[in-house]
């Protein structure tokens, strides 16, 4: 299943000190457009925490001592509450049970912050997206905000989305030899074919290149991100403006779409730029208008 996957990813990440700095670094006040303090004395939903609890982990350092996650399952929880000790967040500011955004075990108006973080490219339908937006609605309290990462839009993603990945993920899916090496994917890989391309180039042009400095680019960070692209078998994208209306139809305003430049210590970091800023003419060839994260605040009816 699509939450076994990622537990087993977000396994990795836990035992990954880059990767977990990567993800709970890329969130703050500014990125959220809020003021320097607004989560002291906020209660705050992650809502598919998943098994790394990175964005906990960062709202926590942005001053909420009272966040609750959920997420299906419950095997989850003992890895999150790892990663909440090894970022020195106490277990007592942390509530995690298990809870699916189709139903949040929590009552109406129960929270002032409410994060769904790449959870609804995985559910089933558009249907269950409208119902689970609902709920994430049904939950915040009013001139509360929900923050909703919500993956391409269908109908303006680039060449990557449209194209590669889907092609490569039909490869990952159908070819035996392939699906091994993504499922067992590690720097050493890497390692180890630039070692031979260093090797047969000198043996064969006299060439001696030094491709040393590639090899710590080559990550942990980065190889599970490349099983996460792969491996998830479900995948929606939207059309243009549906995420939008569904604030809208539940009385959110003052509707922002956000940008974060997330910067990277692997061989990333050389597509950030053009991964952040969308209107280069490069940028909007490979990823269309990007990956769309919005924030919004409830009309207090």
């Amino acid at each position: 299943t699509v939450r076994e996957i990622y537990h087993k990813q977000h396994r990795r990440r836990v035992n990954d000190k880059t990767s977990m700095e990567r993800f709970i670094n890329s969130y703050s006040t500014d990125y959220f457009k809020l003021s320097k303090n607004y989560f002291k004395g906020k209660k705050v939903l992650d809502a598919g925490c998943g098994s790394t609890g990175y964005l906990i982990i960062s709202i926590h350092r942005m001053g909420s001592t009272d966040i609750h996650g959920i997420d299906l399952g419950t095997d989850f929880i003992a890895s999150t509450q790892q990663s909440l000790r090894n970022f020195k967040v106490p277990i007592n500011d942390v509530t995690l049970q298990t809870g699916n955004v189709l139903k949040i075990p929590y009552d109406d108006s129960y929270f002032d912050f409410t994060c769904c973080n790449g959870v609804l490219a995985h559910l089933h339908n558009l249907d269950e997206v409208k119902k689970a937006i609902g709920e994430l609605s049904r939950v915040t309290k009013p001139n509360g905000f929900l923050y909703i990462s919500s993956g391409s839009s269908n109908t303006t993603a680039g060449l990557l989305e449209n194209v590669i990945v889907p092609a490569t993920r039909s490869y990952y899916e159908n070819n035996v030899n392939f699906k091994k090496f993504i499922d067992e994917l590690s720097p050493k890989d890497f390692h180890q074919i630039i070692d031979f391309i260093s090797e047969k180039m000198e043996k064969h042009t006299n060439e001696k290149i030094i491709l040393e400095s590639v090899k710590p680019l080559l990550d942990v960070d980065f190889c599970v991100t490349i099983q996460d692209i792969l491996q998830t078998p479900l995948r929606l994208t939207f059309p243009e403006g549906f995420i939008l209306k569904q604030y809208q139809e539940r009385g959110f305003f003052q509707i922002k779409l956000l940008k974060k430049y997330v910067v990277r210590k692997n061989i990333r970091k050389f597509t950030a730029p053009l991964h952040y800023y969308t209107n280069n003419k490069i940028s909007k060839i490979l990823y269309g208008t990007g990956y769309h994260e919005y924030i919004a605040k409830k009309r207090n009816f």
